[in-house]
This record gives structure tokens, sequence and C-alpha cells, in this order.
């Protein structure tokens, strides 16, 4: 429908043709404005990069995952008319798949970085807004019924000369409208005579020498769309402003929410992942990875010792896939070892011994069963980060790790047994030497536990891993690389022999 603008219209100078003066005084609504919008989450939507993991060869794109039923718009090419190009928009779309994510993935919600996710998505609707002019005038002429039936009335090269002339000859009657308090909507009007101006062919120079000239005849163009200001004005899109996680939360709530399973490949069940798609999206080198954090921080510097399957002390950073090692029930298989670059976290130790370690890596508790009380399975540093990054863990509960907390211990060889010890005064390390961090993941027999023995000297500790505990892992590791962050993000750095690290 047409806003009902109190005033009379404009006998057009200079012409008698009806149609450039009904062009002149057809003053448009909102809907093409909200046809614009349409049309940004229809590209948002399209512009989604990066594919899936797997073995051997690309797997599904992620558009097709997270927007299955994606279908491009027929107007989808005028986008271009932003200047924006197709990084851009990617960069665009996995903000506001990531705003997707933190807001609806309940178990990865807590690594997301909800407060750059939002700074990002307002930025990049800051940049579009003020190139949307252009973009607008052609969905303006292309869908506003009103302005596409007189469009078809004339020819636009000969059209365009008699519109300018039209507004140049008729600033009086503005000026009256003006001094007489009948020009209501003085911007919203002039910024649709430009569109009306672009559509029948004008350039944005022919655009900035129109309004110069009717300020010139004594027209009051108002600054919000002067010279200046019209480019970036976006009041066509005061209704929908931006494009965000309201427009696309419908549809990836499915994708976002499902679990995905893990491959195994040496029979079993397969290993479940809660949130699996998003974990995929964020992990490192995919096209989400700067708006998560790390899954948990729960690492190792690198000289760091475990047991061997013979209880002989052994360096992280010198462990590989394959290798065995003590665990509390007998041994287990490497299946993989996570290295994630320390990225600033602070380190831990107790009063000058033991392994360095994260403030969220899980210590297993020895405190004896208490009927009276819920005895937490688990003790890490930060016991309520630790439930929110890696929430599988917590199921068990987690408690506050502390000087005279009861930890199980043993000492190096192939038949100590391990006893209960206090923890001694824990401290912060200030210099560990370390930018690379070290965890393992182990493939264990059916019904045995992944914890492992983790110290230095004397004293072993048992640790559980950063992931909840997956029986007979085997090849799935392989995938699990590509899924959980920090798995391959150690590029750049190297192990303290020198050698560089591998993404194994």
């Amino acid at each position: 429908m047409l806003l009902h603008i109190a005033r009379p219209a404009i006998a057009v100078a200079e012409t008698d043709d009806p149609v450039i003066e009904a062009m002149v005084n057809l003053m448009p609504d909102y809907s093409a404005g909200g046809r614009l919008h349409d049309l940004y989450v229809n590209k948002l939507r399209s512009a989604l990069p990066g594919n899936y993991s797997q073995l051997i060869g690309s797997g599904p794109s992620f558009r097709s995952i997270f927007f299955p039923d994606w279908q491009p718009d027929p107007l989808l090419s005028l986008v271009g008319n932003t200047g924006l190009d197709d990084g851009w928009w990617s960069g665009f779309s996995v903000a506001v798949l990531c705003q997707a994510i933190a807001e609806m993935g309940s178990r990865i919600r807590g690594q997301m970085l909800t407060d750059k996710i939002n700074a990002d998505v307002s930025s990049f609707n800051g940049t579009l807004r003020a190139r949307s002019s252009r973009v607008y005038a052609q969905v303006l002429a292309t869908t506003y019924a009103p302005l596409v039936s007189l469009l078809q009335q004339v020819n636009r090269d000969t059209a365009r000369q008699q519109f300018r002339e039209s507004l140049l000859s008729n600033v009086l009657n503005r000026q009256l409208w003006y001094q007489a308090g009948m020009w209501t909507s003085p911007d919203w009007e002039m910024f649709n005579q430009y569109a009306k101006y672009i559509a029948l062919g004008a350039s944005d120079a022919e655009v900035d020498t129109l309004i110069g000239e009717l300020q010139a005849a004594g027209l009051p163009v108002p600054s919000q769309v002067n010279q200046e200001g019209w480019r970036s004005y976006a009041e066509e899109l005061r209704n929908k402003p931006n494009v965000d996680v309201n427009d696309i939360r419908g549809e990836t709530a499915g994708p976002i929410g499902r679990t995905t399973y893990l491959p195994n490949f040496g029979g079993g069940m397969p290993a479940s992942l809660p949130n699996g798609n998003c974990y995929e999206f964020t992990a490192s080198s995919q096209p989400g990875t700067s708006y998560r954090g790390s899954p948990s921080g729960c690492c190792f510097t690198g000289n760091t010792r475990v047991l061997g399957q013979d209880g002989t002390p052994v360096p992280l950073w010198q462990v590989k896939p394959g290798d065995k090692v003590l665990t509390r029930d007998g041994t287990a298989t490497v299946a993989f070892v996570a290295r994630p670059l320390r990225a600033g976290r602070r380190l831990y130790r107790f009063a000058g011994e033991g392994p360095v370690f994260t403030e969220t890596h899980p210590f297993l508790n020895a405190a004896p069963p208490d009927p009276a009380v819920s005895v937490p399975m688990l003790l890490a540093l930060d016991p309520r980060r630790l439930a929110w990054d890696v929430p599988t863990l917590g199921e068990n509960g987690i408690g506050t790790l502390e000087a005279g907390s009861l930890l199980w211990t043993r000492a190096a060889g192939a038949d100590r047994l391990p006893v209960p010890a206090a923890a001694g005064r824990i401290e912060e390390v200030e210099d560990a030497g370390d930018e690379g961090l070290f965890d393992l993941n182990l493939a264990t027999d059916s019904g045995a536990r992944q914890e492992f023995w983790a110290g230095d000297g004397d004293t072993f500790y048992l640790v559980s891993p950063e992931f909840p505990v997956i029986e007979e892992a085997g090849a799935a590791a392989i995938t699990m690389v590509a899924i959980m962050e920090g798995l391959s993000a150690a590029a750049g750095w190297t192990r303290p022999d020198g050698r560089r690290a591998s993404s194994t």
C-alpha cells in the first residue's frame, strides 16, 4: 500500500507526461525494504563456506547441513551492487551461524566467544546498511508494483532526464511544503526520489550531481540524504535493520542440536557427539574456529611424563599414536595426541613438583565414598569452566582441586600400587617455556577406562583426558582429529627437541 501524505500532488512543470508526473509523486512504503532484507538473508545462507572433514576427499558442504532447503533468490545477483565480495559474505555468514550455535548449542555453548560473535555481527550489519542504497533502488524497481508499472511505460533514458528536470522545476513546491510543515518525511521522500532516479539508469555520480543542483536551487535537503549521507541512509531497512540469528534460528535449530556419530572401524557401537555439526564447523582450520575458545584447555606441558606400559616415565612430547601407556585398569593404546597451543592459558603444579597442567585438567578424586554427601569423581582448579567446556565429564561430578585434596598417586615402575595422597600446595608456573600443550586420548578394551598416570620425578597422578570416555575408539580417532579443536592447531610451534609438531 502507499503511504498517506497529507499534501497536494505536484503538477509537474516542463512536461505533460502523466507517467513522469505519477513517478515523481509516487511515495513507496517499506515493503521493498522488507524484500531487500529477505534477499540479504538468502545471500547469507548461500555464502556459508566449508565442508565436513572426512578420511577421503571432501565431505558435505556446511551449507547443505545447516541450510538444507536453500534455493537461490531470483534477485540474488542484485546483491553484487553492494560492492561486497564473496569473502565478505562468507565471513558474515560464519559469524551469524556462530551466533545461532552460541544460542542453541547446548553442549558447545560455553566454548563460544559470544561477545566477539555479537560484535562482529553488528559490524557486518553496519557495513551492509551503509552499502544498501543502490540495491534497494533495484529491488524497488523490480518488486514494488506501482513503480514497476510506471517503468514499463517509459523509455528509461528519456524518462531519466525528464524526471531530473521535474525535480528541479518543483523545488518551490517543496520549499512551501517545508515552510508550512506539510513536508513531513523529507528524508524518506528525497531518498526514494534518488532510488527512482537510479531505477531509470542514473549512476551514483549523477545522484550526487542532482543533489547539488537541488541544493543550489534552494531545496533544504536533509543532511541524512545529502551527498555525504544518502548512500548509508538505510531507512528502507528500518523494520528489519539487521541480519542475525533471528533470521536463521528456525532452520538451523535441528542441525545445531543434532547428535552425530563417530565411525568405529574396529567394530562395536559408534561414539556419539552432541552438537557434532557445531564441533566440526568450529574445529581447527574450519570456518568457525575463530569464534570458539579452546574446548577445555585440559592439557599438560610437553615435558610432563606419563607411564609407559612397563611403568617407565615418558615425556608427553615423545608419545605417539600406537604407543601403550599404563592406566588405572592396566594398559591402553594411544589413539591420538592432542597438541593445542597454550594461547596464554595459565599453568600450575604442586609445590614445585609433579605435572605442569592447566586450570581445567581433571584429576581423579581419591576421597572415599560418603553416604551423607555426593563425592565428585573428578577434581579441577576451575571445575565450573570444565563442566561448561566438556559437559560429559561432569556427569559424575567435578569438585575443586586444592591443597589437601585426596588424589590417586603411584610411583614409576611396573608393579607399583596406587595409593591416595593429599595434594600439596598448588602454585602457578610463571615460565614453563612451552607454547604447545599435550593431552592423550586412549583406545581401550571394552569396559576399561581412559585415565592415565601423569607426573614428574617420583610421583604420578591419575588423570582423565579432556574427552569423554569413548569405548574402543580405534580408527575413529582419525575422525576426531577433524572434529575436536586443538588437535591440529599446533602448526607454528616446535617440540622441545626442536622438531616441528605433527598434526596427527
